[in-house]
């Protein structure tokens, strides 16, 4: 069962399924095989973009491949998931692994129907993503003493511009067109910023997560 949290308090959003799978074999007899699912096997930096940073978490990743490779001599097993989206809607489908519907879902609100997701990511600096953003820049070790500063702060400024918006939308309940035109400029302003401030590296965690 999946969960997200809506206005504070945990509430059922859809169902995921997990079929595993030896080296390049298929699974077998699975509804929906293979257009609705998506693999889940890497590590936590695959997920984040970190594993994209050239020099970064890839080595490491690597490393932790070669010992699992090792230590169990068996063909890799394949995580696969299918997503069903049950309680809160998926414009992009109900089978899609990427909802996002759910920043604006967890304050109460329905997704704006010009939806994508650099909306999407404006508005979680708003819902508690920010500390997510953070926390996977200091992983990448692409916030670092020399420019902590003015990253964190081209965050606070984008996380201030979406909580207007947030604000605002809350008020009204919907979030209007121009809160759209509004937030899309929050992310592009903030994406420029990382990548002057970062460098390419960033160009990784910026972009639009591919389930496959």
């Amino acid at each position: 069962l999946s969960y997200v949290d809506i206005e504070g308090r945990p509430a059922l959003a859809g169902v995921g399924f997990v079929v595993t799978t030896q080296g390049d074999s298929t699974a077998r007899d699975v509804p929906g095989w293979p257009e609705h699912w998506h693999e889940h096997s890497g590590l936590l930096g695959d997920e984040s973009g970190v594993s994209g940073v050239s020099g970064v978490s890839a080595a490491s990743d690597a490393r932790a491949r070669t010992a699992h490779s090792d230590a169990h001599r068996a063909p890799a097993t394949r995580v696969w998931v299918l997503h069903i989206w049950t309680e809160v809607d998926n414009p992009a489908g109900r089978y899609r692994a990427d909802n996002w519907a759910l920043p604006f879902a967890r304050v109460g609100l329905p997704a704006p129907t010009m939806l994508d997701d650099e909306i999407a990511r404006a508005f979680s600096l708003a819902t508690g993503g920010r500390p997510y953003l953070e926390a996977v820049l200091v992983d990448a070790k692409l916030l670092q003493e020399r420019n902590g500063p003015r990253v964190r702060a081209a965050l606070d400024a984008a996380t201030r511009a979406a909580e207007l918006v947030r604000e605002r939308a809350q008020t009204a309940g919907i979030v209007a067109e121009h809160d759209v035109h509004a937030l899309r400029e929050v992310w592009r302003t903030l994406a420029g910023a990382l990548r002057e401030l970062c460098g390419d590296g960033v160009e990784a965690i910026l972009s639009t997560p591919r389930h496959h």
